[in-house]
């Protein structure tokens, strides 16, 4: 006889799990731990990284049951998030200074910058945590000016850690003007979601 409680359950990981599976604290589970759930139950942790992952992937709307009504979870991305870019963005700062297209910037100015000089005069929309947001892409950056990763769908070279100039980044692959960055409600560098919109 198997006393195995997680028999069955291959592939699912303990929200906690480093990588998302394997090795040291691998509970195959993306529900709570100590959760009283029969195996292999619709009830997703509603916090769980893992839990989410899990949800897109069986094309689920990011909202689950659960004890006492529904937890929405979608608030973390779009509902066609596959349709967008998903990339750190940091603030340009540079208030009093010239974007590339000419424009000074100012202490309320909204815009972002893209690392290529193609994305130049284009408006993109932006999605942080249930926020929205539109801007016109008035500079070039963040690290690179020849990196239009958008036009091939690869990632941004300063992901790499260091970019075209052999310079060390911060991985940001879209920078957002100071009014922009408060207004989304950023604290500091952070994944956000982009696209590019009215083309």
């Amino acid at each position: 006889m198997n006393n195995d409680p997680y028999d069955g359950w291959e592939g699912f990981c303990h929200p906690d799990a480093p990588a998302g599976g394997g090795g040291p604290g691998f509970f195959r589970s993306a529900y709570p731990a100590g959760m009283d759930v029969e195996p292999l139950a619709d009830i997703l942790h509603p916090q769980a990284p893992a839990a989410k992952l899990l949800a897109a992937k069986q094309g689920g709307t990011g909202q689950k049951e659960v004890a006492g009504g529904s937890s929405d979870v979608s608030q973390d991305r779009p509902a066609d998030y596959e349709k967008w870019f998903y990339v750190t963005a940091s603030r340009e700062g540079l208030v009093g200074g010239t974007t590339a297209s000419g424009r000074k910037i100012e202490k309320d100015s909204i815009f972002v910058a893209l690392p290529s000089r193609k994305a130049l005069g284009l408006t993109v929309e932006l999605f942080y945590k249930g926020k929205t947001a539109t801007a016109p892409v008035w500079d070039v950056g963040p690290w690179n000016t020849k990196d239009a990763y958008w036009l091939d769908g690869s990632r941004p070279q300063a992901e790499s850690g260091k970019d075209l100039f052999d310079r060390k980044t911060n991985k940001a692959g879209i920078d957002l003007s100071d009014a922009l960055f408060e207004k989304l409600g950023l604290k500091g560098n952070d994944w956000v979601y982009w696209r590019f919109v009215g083309e």
